[in-house]
């Protein structure tokens, strides 16, 4: 239990977005864009996706509970298939989250010898670019579909083979939210959170984050960010802050959402309890409060539909 008074802190105000997105786009992978939407049943179905240079097709099915989601990318010019990769999950698995990263890291491990380094990142940027625009295509309940759910695990290999050349190994942190099963599918080390805006956050509400364990520590970090006149802070730097990467892992190996009795931690709609939902606080943590507060407003495209 130690472990996970670490990453708690909570605040109780509800979050209350609308969906747009600061992400700045590269305006040669949106030129001449089409997206055709194929649905078989709620789930499966295959998403194809072009622009001036590249056709990605994205297909998945369900059997029997084992999800399997297919990525392919050709480019028109060459009119060869540049990437292909098939990702499987067992849903009937006993806790099967838990686990998912460790292949996301194994899977690109493997396969990042296969391409230089400028080629993943074109691939990277091509297919967070395809999954964002399909985020805004969906419903709520059609964006928490294997269809939809699915391209995020993908997105993560690819985005986690171009991490590697900088951070030095294909490591990828699950979200707190994915595992409780209120989020999409991200690595941590792939988030980096305005400023501005937690400054801004902590420092109304100073007295609540002194009040938790390493609440100081985490309110000097942030506003030494903001002194310095950074834009962006780094999740996975401010988490190493508080806590070590390997601390978090084991806490999530022995984590079980379904102990939970009374509300310790508050409601699932307060900031920092990783989603937006009905009942008692699953899991709170740091990672959630500063995603939370990132989508006060909803400025980032990865609040989801949901936000609103």
């Amino acid at each position: 239990m130690k472990h996970i008074v670490y990453y708690i802190l909570l605040v109780l105000i509800s979050v209350s977005c609308s969906r747009s997105s600061s992400k700045e786009i590269d305006e040669s992978l949106i030129a001449n864009e089409t997206l055709t939407i194929d649905r078989n049943d709620i789930e499966g179905g295959k998403i194809i996706y072009s622009n001036s240079n590249f056709i990605l097709v994205f297909s998945t099915k369900e059997t029997n509970k084992l999800v399997n989601s297919k990525l392919e990318i050709k480019n028109i010019n060459s009119n060869k298939v540049i990437y292909n990769n098939v990702f499987s999950l067992n849903k009937s698995e006993e806790n099967y989250r838990l686990f998912i990263y460790k292949r996301i890291q194994s899977i690109a491990s493997e396969i990042k010898r296969n391409k230089t380094q400028e080629q993943w990142k074109s691939i990277s940027d091509l297919t967070e670019n395809f999954v964002e625009k399909i985020t805004y295509e969906f419903s709520i309940d059609d964006y928490e579909s294997n269809l939809i759910q699915t391209t995020f695990y993908q997105l993560s290999i690819l985005k986690t083979i171009s991490r590697s050349y900088t951070d030095g190994a294909c490591n990828c942190t699950p979200m707190p939210g994915y595992i409780v099963g209120e989020l999409s599918f991200w690595c941590q080390e792939d988030f980096k959170f305005n400023t501005a805006k937690l400054f801004e956050y902590f420092s109304e509400n100073k007295s609540e984050i002194y009040a938790y364990e390493r609440g100081e520590k985490a309110f000097n970090y942030v506003e030494d960010a903001y002194l310095k006149n950074q834009t962006k802070i780094d999740y996975n730097q401010f988490f190493n802050v508080l806590d070590s990467r390997d601390q978090f892992l084991n806490s999530i190996d022995s984590f079980n959402i379904e102990n939970r009795i009374s509300c310790p931690f508050g409601e699932g709609g307060s900031l920092g309890c990783c989603g937006n939902y009905a009942g008692c606080c699953w899991y709170p943590s740091w990672w959630c409060l500063m995603h939370d507060i990132d989508c006060i407003g909803c400025t980032q495209w990865h609040c989801g539909p949901a936000c609103q």
